[in-house]
């Protein structure tokens, strides 16, 4: 027999391990760690930093075959001695390491020639009936109970974890008490300024001119610019955007519906499946940076000033810090007036994407699809209660177009004969030190008025252009061609000497309406009446300042329905306006 043992494993909670922290040099080291756990541990454990915490020689065993995607590490080992080697090993040098870590490991040994990885007919492969040990492995976590401390231990002011070691901060020039495990996570951070995603979105970007200049936000960059633009509140604020595919289970379903050859067959267009997703992503985020760096006159005096030495020391700054970039799961840190724009930037550069999977008749081509969600935070505010909700505002923008699903398909908008798929975004501002718990319940509290009528248009939905039908919550045709606009255009109004038009409201009603906005659609029209308040400046225009569809759906093209459900038109804008910067650089008059 042939045999050969796989070892599938997968870290979870990355993100929560990654941003219990403040100090983006530990987000830089812990998001570096776990990359290096899913592609090559042996490497991170022989790195210094780390070896001196074991007191040993490094056994990790290297295994015939690697694959890593779809959320797992595959590890294919010759012998199943070397398989347990690599297993027990692994989950000790985490332990011992880096406790933080929940890592989930099954372990099967099979016959190479006559046992399947992958379905045949209606038959499960052996991948697949690994991911679903590991799923039933990950949902028993429920019931397990995890004694981290014996209470009589200082805690890490940072993770809550015992401290058993005390680490200076260059902020309060002081000693904290905190978890060992962030010696070795802070000097690889130190370690990898330069690391995997500088040579991936900077050094192998073929659009950024004379790349060897540019490099990423770091946490002294930040402080840097925001001590500097201390008196402008909105200037100190950060912006983490999560990014989750959309859809990954169709194309991963019809990958699997094609015929292999053999298990080495398998394997070879499976890796080649995995690493065709992560060139997609990869380049949607390079297109990102050059993007955002060729309208650096648009956005940089927002955050630099208007100081001609000051803008040329910072013009090879990119204002992003990658975080995670694997797969289809994205998270960076950017400035709080950039968030928005540069989520949606990324979304339509990856809407240009595509995937052909299959061959002759059974060929099927996916456009990538995905979902941002966009936490706009002061820079002090916990970065993992900031990554918690950008997380949940991603989520909410699938349950929208999970919920519209039925209406497009009446609608005759489905794609590839499932569902339609499209992108979405949606965000949300925290002023304060407020704790949002749960975006939905927070948004019916604050957002729903009395009569029923809703403030805010949020998520919104990213269409192509191809698309005719447009959905009423559009970011481009509603949010800024129409709302945003408007303001732009007060704003360029009200800096002028002389006003050239004296029917395009100020800012300060802009804000009244903000306040008359929740006390229902009743006070907006009487206010409007009273005020005269045109948004377009044209007075004989009938602009409307609610929008409203029967169900909360509803087509720009199509009939509003005065009984139908009503959206604020310009809630969102007014609300976000100051803390918006428009990467277009389209002429705001």
């Amino acid at each position: 027999m042939s045999s050969k043992t796989i070892v599938m494993y997968e870290i979870s909670q990355k993100q929560q391990f990654i941003f219990r922290t403040n100090r983006l040099i530990e987000n830089i080291g812990a998001s570096h760690i776990i990359r290096e756990l899913t592609t090559n541990p042996r490497k991170l454990f022989e790195n210094e930093a780390v070896q001196k915490y074991l007191n040993k020689s490094i056994d990790l065993p290297d295994p015939q075959y690697r694959i890593v995607g779809g959320g797992n590490a595959i590890f294919i080992f010759n012998s199943e001695n070397d398989a347990t080697t690599f297993s027990r090993n692994l989950s000790f040098y985490i332990l011992q390491c880096f406790p933080g870590i929940e890592l989930f490991l099954v372990k099967r040994t099979f016959d190479w020639e006559q046992d399947l990885l992958y379905r045949n007919e209606n038959h499960p492969g052996l991948m697949e009936k690994l991911q679903n040990e590991l799923a039933n492995k990950k949902n028993e976590r429920r019931y397990a109970v995890k004694q981290e401390s014996w209470g009589i231990q200082q805690a890490c002011v940072t993770s809550g974890m015992p401290a058993n070691t005390t680490i200076f901060n260059h902020e309060t020039n002081e000693y904290e008490p905190r978890a060992e495990e962030f010696k070795p996570i802070q000097e690889i951070g130190r370690e990898i300024r330069n690391d995997g995603y500088h040579q991936r979105f900077i050094v192998e970007n073929d659009l950024l001119p004379a790349s060897d200049k540019y490099k990423f936000l770091t946490q002294d960059d930040i402080e840097n610019v925001f001590s500097k633009q201390s008196s402008l509140a909105e200037k100190n604020y950060l912006a983490i955007i999560s990014i989750d595919g959309n859809a990954m289970g169709v194309k991963v379903s019809k990958f699997f519906e094609q015929k292999f050859a053999s298990n080495e067959d398998y394997l070879k267009k499976y890796e080649a499946f995995t690493n065709e997703i992560d060139e997609a992503y990869t380049n949607a985020f390079r297109k990102t940076i050059a993007y955002v760096m060729e309208r650096y006159d648009v956005w940089a005096t927002d955050f630099y000033g208007h100081e001609n030495e000051q803008l040329e020391n910072w013009k090879h700054l990119i204002p992003i810090r990658p975080i995670i970039a694997s797969g289809d799961d994205v998270s960076l840190i950017t400035y709080g007036k950039l968030g928005i724009e540069m989520a949606k930037t990324f979304l339509t550069f990856l809407q240009e994407q595509k995937i052909t999977i299959g061959k002759g008749e059974n060929a099927r081509t996916y456009r990538y699809e995905a979902c941002a969600g966009v936490a706009i935070i002061r820079h002090k505010y916990p970065f993992w209660l900031g990554f918690q909700l950008a997380d949940e505002l991603c989520n909410n923008a699938k349950k929208r177009l999970k919920k519209d699903e039925q209406k497009w398909k009446e609608r005759g908008m489905t794609s590839n004969g499932q569902p339609y798929d499209t992108s979405l975004i949606d965000w949300h501002l925290v002023p304060h030190s407020d704790m949002v718990q749960n975006i939905e319940s927070y948004r019916k509290q604050y957002y729903e008025n009395d009569d029923d009528s809703i403030l805010t248009m949020r998520p919104y939905y990213i269409q192509h252009d191809a698309d005719e039908k447009k959905h009423f919550a559009s970011y481009d045709r509603t949010f800024k061609q129409v709302a945003m606009k408007a303001l732009q255009r007060t704003k360029a109004n009200d800096e002028k000497i002389e006003n050239d038009n004296h029917h395009i409201p100020s800012m300060a009603k802009w804000k009244n309406l903000r306040d008359v906005y929740h006390e229902g659609i009743r006070a907006v029209e009487q206010w409007l009446i009273l005020n005269q308040f045109s948004p377009s400046g044209e007075i004989e225009s009938k602009d409307l300042l609610f929008y409203k569809y029967r169900d909360g759906f509803g087509l720009l093209k199509e009939r509003q329905d005065e009984d139908g459900q009503a959206f604020a038109a310009y809630y969102d804008a007014i609300e976000i306006f100051d803390f918006f910067t428009d990467l277009s650089g389209r002429d705001r008059k």
